[in-house]
Formats: C-alpha cells, structure tokens, sequence
C-alpha cells in the first residue's frame, strides 16, 4: 500500500519546488544574461519616489547604467534583482553581510541617475516631470556642471 503523504510534506515540498522554480527561472532570464536592470530600478523608484519620473526613463537609464557594470557587478545585480519584490516593501539587504556595499551602490545609482537628467537643469523643480537625457559620465562630458546657472 502507498504511503500517505502529511498535510507538512506536502506543504514543504510545494514551497521548496515553488521556490526553486522562481530561483531557476531567474537565471535563465536574469542573471545568464547579465541583467542587472530590476534593481536599478527598484533603487530609483524607492529613493526617488517623490519626483515625476516615467518609467520608460528609468528603464532607459537602468539599461544604460548597467552598460558600464562589469561582469562580477552584473552578475551580482543580477541575483540581486531577484529579491525586488521584498526590497520595495523593506530593506532586505540590511540583514546581509554586505549592506555597507549594497547601500554605496544605492547612492552610486541615485546620483548618477540625478546628474544624468534634467532635474538640476530645471532648477529642482519637484512639480516638473524628469527626464533622462544622457548617462553622466566625467570623463565623457569633461565640462558639463548641472549645477551652473548661465
């Protein structure tokens, strides 16, 4: 006769065969490709929130941005991005070894998004929408100064 399977194994073996379907997927879609661009825009959605950004424009910068990552940084992002959903509701990353590293990145991500659109440009303006003109870069555009006012 046929053992019977418990209410917790069967519980158990659908979390773990859930979990490691989502984890699969994601690297076949995510992290193969070296597709870091679910956290970027996570990151400028949750630090930026209070500012008229359009979706498409972070989704342009987040692609541009990770251009300049190099391989051991997409690949990071990568499995990064796959903890978005619980990184929008709270700081998941706090609780991990590297929070120090994943807080500088954060930064990294937000300023250069600020000194790649028009949002200095406008003079700060919260009430206009911004928009995404070109990924900062000092080496690229030596005498650009978003700050200046001619």
């Amino acid at each position: 006769m046929a053992e019977k399977i418990s209410r917790r194994k069967f519980v158990i073996i659908t979390l773990f065969s859930g979990v490691s379907l989502y984890v699969a997927g994601w690297w076949a879609f995510k992290v193969r490709k070296g597709d870091a661009s679910d956290i970027i825009i996570s990151i400028i959605r949750k630090k930026l929130g209070y500012m008229k950004i359009d979706k498409s424009e972070v989704k342009r910068f987040a692609g541009d941005f990770q251009k300049t990552f190099s391989n051991k940084q997409r690949l990071i992002g990568g499995w990064a991005g796959m903890l978005r959903p619980f990184y929008s509701l709270l700081d998941i990353h706090k609780i991990t070894p590297f929070s120090d590293k994943f807080k500088n990145f954060e930064e990294y991500a937000v300023t250069t998004f600020l000194l790649s659109c028009d949002f200095f440009r406008n003079g700060a303006d919260l009430s206009r929408e911004v928009k995404y003109t070109v990924l900062y870069d000092p080496y690229e555009i030596g005498c650009e100064n978003p700050f200046a006012n001619y």
